[in-house]
């Protein structure tokens, strides 16, 4: 069973070298790793907080409701179209209180990111980017299926990528991503040539490098990664992301 792999943060104090060398060669030769020091019950809250937000959010069409709200719809082969709804908090506008609760976490990630990119730097031996500015959090929540849709899907006996997603194989764009646990699994990463469940513990967040990592020097790759559909179709699911 592969075992994501863990950096623990305060090995940033206390070894520096160590703690680049342990994120890099996880970066590098795995693809991916999870540090820690994630508050997991602010997690959670902000899970049930955005929820609210969503169904608020959901009945008013493009354009006439919060500007940091939108939903995606992408058509999935054989399945039909997925809509999956985003939240962007820096520009959310008409939920002050969940924006100024998740702009207090996002400063956490940011601490997190910001020493995840300086130990990339000692490691790679050169100046990657390590100036976080305008950083974003992004919530996603992923649809109840319908039961026709649901139906489809048990009927179905061959997939474009082997199994129904909600979202298809990509890699991002960004530097490094940070993302902590889901509500519920579904996030699958490409390691060597085998889709893995990607997990982290909770308290931990996990750190997929990008596109823009790899343009900057070419030895840690982009992580291809998907999400698919949880066991017995248990959705909504959310998600949070913050990406440099």
């Amino acid at each position: 069973m592969f075992e994501i792999p863990t950096v623990k943060i305060e090995l940033y104090h206390q070894d520096r070298a160590r703690f680049a060398q342990q994120l890099g060669q996880a970066l590098e030769h795995v693809g991916v790793a999870q540090v820690n020091r994630v508050r997991q019950d602010l997690v959670d809250q902000l899970y049930k907080k955005a929820e609210e937000v969503f169904d608020e959010c959901a009945p008013f069409r493009a354009g006439l409701g919060d500007p940091g709200y939108y939903a995606e719809n992408t058509s999935m082969k054989n399945i039909g179209y997925i809509t999956r709804e985003v939240l962007a908090i820096k520009f959310l506008r008409d939920f002050p209180k969940f924006r100024q609760e998740a702009e207090q976490f996002q400063r956490g990630l940011q601490v997190i990111a910001q020493r995840v990119l300086n130990a990339l730097s000692m490691y790679l031996e050169t100046e990657v980017f390590t100036v976080i500015d305008d950083p974003n959090l992004v919530f996603f929540r992923y649809p109840v299926l319908s039961a026709e849709t649901k139906e489809r899907i048990q009927k179905q006996d061959h997939f474009e990528y082997g199994k129904p997603l909600l979202l298809n194989p990509h890699e991002d764009d960004e530097n490094i991503i940070l993302f902590p646990t889901a509500t519920q699994p579904g996030l699958e990463g490409l390691i060597g040539e085998e889709w893995v469940p990607l997990n982290p513990e909770p308290g931990h967040c996990l750190i997929i490098p990008g596109k823009g990592l790899y343009q900057q020097i070419r030895r840690i790759k982009p992580l291809k990664h998907q999400v698919s559909i949880p066991p017995n179709s248990v959705l909504p699911r959310l998600a949070m992301g913050l990406g440099f």
